[in-house]
């Protein structure tokens, strides 16, 4: 218990230790990639900044997935609900990964709804991981196609949906899909993707807010993650 409480406590002091030289890296990243910027330079200067600012995104969710562990493991996850303009937090969050899913070919469709949506209650911060977890997913196992993210909702539950035209899971594993440390990979002989912490971190944020999470999936043909969140909590 001892030994456990030791890598708890070391696991978030690193974290805190490497937010802020980390939002400084992504602030001036994005200063970058500013209109006025961009356009002097060449497309092969383009590509390294895009490859730069997606390093910088992947590393700020490793970050973030490990202080939620850790919260978790001491029984501290908490959420602080607010009002949120949900519609207006998806589109943010899906122009964050605009320049990642371009540095891969691939276009990012989300097209707001045309009617007025409901503001609802939730904990700002963890539903932008939430959506950064699905669409940095999306991005890292879909090679050609697109990705659509969409919004709808009925009278007491709002639903996302992300969308990707990449390998899909199959059937076999797809009980294990929101297990701890479980990495996709196609077969023995190829190096596991990503930490295996994003969608269980991910469930976890949607059962803190009394939703549901689940998904559809074919393999080699793509796969669509839903997630419902109630109006209000």
């Amino acid at each position: 218990q001892e030994l456990e409480n030791m890598k708890i406590d070391f696991t978030s002091m690193a974290v805190h230790v490497l937010r802020t030289p980390l939002t400084v890296l992504r602030g001036y990243l994005n200063a970058l990639s500013q209109g006025g910027t961009v356009a002097k330079m060449n497309e092969s200067e383009i590509d390294n900044l895009n490859n730069a600012i997606a390093g910088a995104n992947e590393l700020n969710t490793l970050i973030e997935d490990l202080l939620h562990l850790s919260e978790m493991s001491q029984g501290n996850f908490k959420i602080f609900p607010t009002p949120i303009n949900y519609e207006g937090l998806v589109s943010s969050v899906v122009l964050s990964y605009q320049p990642v899913a371009k540095s891969k070919g691939l276009h990012i469709v989300y097209n707001p709804p045309l009617y007025e949506f409901p503001m609802i209650r939730g904990d700002v911060e963890r539903i932008k991981e939430l959506l950064s977890n699905l669409l940095s997913n999306a991005v890292k196992f879909t090679d050609h196609g697109f990705i659509e993210v969409k919004v709808t909702h009925d009278q007491k539950n709002i639903i996302t949906s992300v969308t990707d035209t990449g390998r899909g899971i199959a059937k076999e594993k797809q009980s294990l899909v929101f297990q701890k440390f479980y990495r996709e990979k196609d077969n023995p002989l190829e190096m596991a993707t990503g930490y295996g912490l994003g969608l269980f971190i991910s469930s976890k944020i949607v059962d803190a807010h009394k939703g549901k999470i689940w998904f559809e999936s074919r393999e080699g043909v793509g796969s669509t993650f839903y997630f419902s969140l109630p109006i209000s909590i």
